[in-house]
């Protein structure tokens, strides 16, 4: 199943796209995974040693957080991913000391290759690739310039009616 994962119901009603006719039922089913699915916030497994994939974890978890997407069911699916991420940086410094030429680097650049693309197939569920950070940036922009716009509005009316006041 290809395309872009279902946004939260948190960044619609954020944005100011949420739409009860269209979303509530989305809400409801958010609701009762909630009271399913222990609501414990993630943190980075002890399986994740390498330092670098280890912030990168930190750091995707905030992401996920300040979507509200954090559940702490994703959690094996993300070891998964940063743990084939770690694979990929520990073979990619095997790579650098592997002549070219041998049969090895070639098995090793394929191994590469294939955690890579495991990470990569896993990352894109949970807003990871360029592309899907991109249109949530996006999104969140066009929700605070939304935002901005309704306080000027608001000032305006203020302004107007404390004019008709006086």
């Amino acid at each position: 199943m290809g395309g872009r994962p279902k946004k939260p119901v948190a960044l619609k009603k954020l944005q100011g796209t949420f739409r009860a006719d269209r979303d509530s039922e989305n809400s409801k089913n958010t609701q009762i995974l909630e009271r399913i699915l222990p609501v414990s916030k993630l943190t980075v497994p002890r399986t994740i040693r390498q330092g670098a994939v280890r912030k990168a974890y930190k750091r995707h978890i905030a992401l996920l957080r300040a979507i509200g997407a954090e559940l702490a069911a994703d959690s094996p699916l993300l070891e998964m991913a940063y743990r084939s991420l770690g694979e990929a940086l520990r073979i990619l410094d095997t790579l650098e000391d592997t002549p070219v030429s041998s049969a090895t680097y070639i098995n090793l650049q394929k191994a590469y290759t294939k955690h890579l693309q495991e990470f990569d197939r896993i990352a894109r569920a949970f807003y990871l690739t360029p592309a899907q950070r991109a249109h949530l940036k996006l999104d969140v922009l066009s929700a605070r310039e939304k935002e901005l716009s309704i306080q000027k509005e608001q000032t305006v009316v203020e302004k107007l009616l404390s004019k008709k006041e006086s």
